[in-house]
């Protein structure tokens, strides 16, 4: 595949990014509103909401079609960041390569330019450290694992302390995730994973958990670059959470240095600030 086809995918992935990605609004008590937001119902009054009023026989059968048709449309571009890629990639998914710990060392790019002969591929390991500022109140130190079979099955766990100063003192919990993923699509020089699991956030009242989905995306476009970024969607307590993380970074054999911004959107609170960190590959 060329490498135009392959920024097309890059830059279409990105517009998909925006579409779902929300603002970036900055308040204080952040922290204090996800934390509630987690713990507090934000169901309506029954009483309150307004009764479904039933549609004629005439119009439900052309409203129906409309439905179908623009239930299909909406469910092929809903579906597109997981068919674009495999399709776009040609991607043969019973072929085991494996992601190289040294991207442009052992790899032209970041995975084995042929399949070898041995039947097991080494699995594959990235451990990351991070902090995380929004040059104001709110700060984070955060640390992420990542380990992949040669069967691109494997897990990915993120966990971060969050901390915010408020004039009555500091305000600090603890948030993370845990995600089984699967690499479902690659080429040489970039890589397609997606999971479920388990986010989690801690602090000194008690603990709470929720639904994760995972997306993420790793690209190697030339020497020493490297541009990732996750989705994260899913449910934390009572509350939804929404979460990007994106980064562009040096590699130096097992090694890479990175900035980017991370965001957060967890019920009412918005956790968000530039990152900075490090990554080691094994």
């Amino acid at each position: 595949m060329g490498s135009q086809r392959r920024r097309a995918l890059v830059v279409g992935i990105a517009l998909w990014s925006l579409l779902v990605g929300p603002a970036f609004p900055s308040d204080a008590g952040e922290l204090s509103d996800a934390r509630r937001s987690v713990r507090e119902s934000g169901e309506e009054d029954p009483e309150e909401k307004p009764r479904k009023r039933r549609r004629r026989d005439d119009d439900c059968e052309e409203e129906t079609r409309f439905s179908i048709v623009l239930g299909r449309a909406f469910g092929l571009a809903l579906t597109s960041p997981f068919w674009g890629p495999h399709v776009f990639l040609e991607d043969d998914l019973s072929d085991h390569h494996a992601i190289v710990p040294r991207p442009y060392d052992d790899a032209p790019f970041a995975r084995q330019h042929e399949s070898r002969d041995d039947p097991n591929p080494p699995l594959f390991g990235r451990i990351q450290w991070q902090g995380l500022t929004d040059f104001g109140d709110l700060s984070a130190f955060e640390g992420q694992a990542l380990i992949e079979t040669p069967w691109r099955l494997g897990i990915d766990t993120t966990f971060g302390r969050w901390q915010e100063d408020l004039p009555a003192g500091d305000d600090q919990l603890w948030l993370g995730d845990f995600n089984i993923v699967y690499r479902f699509a690659e080429s040489e020089d970039i890589h397609f994973r997606s999971g479920i699991g388990m986010n989690w956030l801690n602090d000194a009242v008690g603990s709470d958990t929720g639904f994760n989905f995972t997306y993420g995306i790793d690209y190697y476009p030339r020497r020493p670059w490297v541009v990732s970024t996750t989705f994260d969607l899913g449910t934390l307590g009572e509350a939804g959470l929404f979460h990007n993380q994106t980064t562009i970074g040096l590699v130096w054999d097992r090694f890479e240095v990175f900035t980017g911004y991370e965001f957060y959107s967890i019920g009412e609170g918005d956790l968000h600030g530039w990152i900075n960190g490090v990554r080691i590959r094994f």
